[in-house]
């Protein structure tokens, strides 16, 4: 369980863009609530990163502004990353990826693309994701 580990947690309209890569490993439906949990962890767990996070919507009922009908997730983040390297002045050495791309080869690398329109985003959120102290800007 996540009782043991330290957690923080943000609402937010742009759950899955924070800095990391994350791997789903599992949904849970709760009693009660319209919108199933999704439990994320890092996808260097070879490196034993302890970090994970969960995502669930909010509830149709939950509302701030009546006006607002943006869906808006709820963010939970628990432990900290350790496969980040803060000495290393290249962080891309942690992504297996970024050697298949200095190498000049893709090895028939597949990459996720979600569609992105730039007026769905929330800038105060988005900003309260960047500003976090824990992104590494030195992969991005």
């Amino acid at each position: 369980r996540n009782n043991d580990k330290r957690s923080r947690s943000l609402i937010t309209v742009v759950p899955h863009y924070d800095g990391h890569h994350w791997r789903k490993y599992g949904q849970k439906n709760i009693n009660g609530r319209e919108h199933a949990r999704s439990y994320y962890r890092c996808a260097y767990t070879e490196q034993n990163c302890p970090a994970t996070k969960t995502i669930r919507q909010q509830d149709h009922n939950v509302t701030i502004n009546c006006e607002e009908e943006t869906a808006k997730y709820i963010v939970v983040y628990y432990g900290h990353h350790t496969c980040c390297d803060g000495n290393t002045r290249n962080g891309a050495k942690n992504d297996p990826g970024m050697d298949l791309i200095q190498n000049g080869k893709m090895a028939g690398a597949v990459t996720e693309l979600q569609k992105f329109d730039p007026g769905d985003v929330d800038m105060p959120a988005l900003i309260e994701v960047l500003d976090n102290p824990e992104l590494n800007w030195d992969i991005i």
